[in-house]
C-alpha cells in the first residue's frame, strides 16, 4: 500500500492501482509538482518499471477512474500514456523496462560508463 503524498489522495490512488499489477515492480514519482515548490502549469511524471508491458485495456481501465482525457501508449520520448486528472492537473505515466534500467545502471555504476537511453518498453 502506497501511503498518502502531501495529502494527495488521487496520485495515492493511480499508484495503489498500478502497484497491485504483477508486471509492474517499482514506481517512481517526479515531475514539477511533486517537489515542494510548484505552479499551476506543473505536473507529476510517474515512471513504472515492469518486467513486462502493462496490458493498454487495463491501464485504460485505471486511468478513466481518475482522469478525464487520456493518451494511451505515447511514444514520442518514451513508452508512455499522458493523461488530465480529474482536477486539471497532468500526469505522464512512463513505462520502462526494469531489466534495462538495471542493466543500464550497473554500466555506469561498476563499470563507470557513460549511457544515454530511453527506456523503452518493447510492445507488439
Amino acid at each position: 500500500m502506497i501511503t498518502c503524498l502531501k495529502g494527495y489522495h488521487m496520485i495515492e490512488d493511480i499508484f495503489n492501482a498500478f502497484s497491485s499489477l504483477d508486471v509492474v515492480e517499482a514506481i517512481a514519482l517526479g515531475g514539477s509538482r511533486a517537489g515542494d515548490v510548484f505552479d499551476s502549469k506543473s505536473d507529476y511524471d510517474a515512471y513504472m518499471y515492469c518486467s513486462a508491458p502493462a496490458d493498454e485495456d487495463v491501464r485504460r481501465d485505471i486511468h478513466s477512474k481518475y482522469c478525464l482525457f487520456m493518451e494511451i501508449g505515447n511514444r514520442f520520448w518514451e513508452y508512455e500514456d499522458n493523461c488530465t486528472m480529474k482536477d486539471g492537473v497532468d500526469i505522464d505515466i512512463i513505462y520502462r523496462n526494469l531489466d534495462d534500467f538495471v542493466l543500464d545502471l550497473s554500466t555506469v555504476v561498476e563499470k563507470v560508463e557513460a549511457k544515454k537511453r530511453i527506456y523503452n518498453m518493447h510492445v507488439a
